[in-house]
């Protein structure tokens, strides 16, 4: 499927793993009200090669927003995502993991340490 749409997402400045990058697009797709067939397409896409391969996807599916324009709240404004879901982080969730992602590592941890 050639999907000829963009959204909204400035990837400057967003954390740059791939995962984090991935979930930043596909929340602001949801938000612009893209089907899911489109969002899988694209993501499927980014996922096909390397890394740069996906940056290179991604770029062609998002619009930069100018710095002059007003904020919007179907913006992506560039919160930190949860390196684990993609989700976004609430102001009290502090590092790279949503409360649920943060307690299945620690779980993840806790068992890698009971092996030794």
């Amino acid at each position: 499927m050639n999907i000829d749409k963009k959204v909204t997402l400035n990837l400057v400045g967003l954390n740059s793993n791939a995962f984090s990058l991935l979930g930043a697009f596909r929340n602001q797709a949801k938000k612009e009200h893209w089907t899911k067939d489109e969002i899988e397409s694209v993501t499927k896409d980014a996922m096909n090669g390397d890394y740069d391969h996906l940056l290179c996807v991604l770029s062609d599916h998002c619009q930069s927003i100018d710095d002059e324009d007003e904020e919007d709240d179907d913006v992506y404004n560039a919160n930190p995502s949860c390196n684990g879901c993609g989700s976004y982080l609430n102001d009290d969730e502090d590092g790279p993991f949503c409360t649920d992602c943060m307690e299945k590592e620690e779980d993840r941890i806790a068992q890698n340490n009971r092996k030794y």
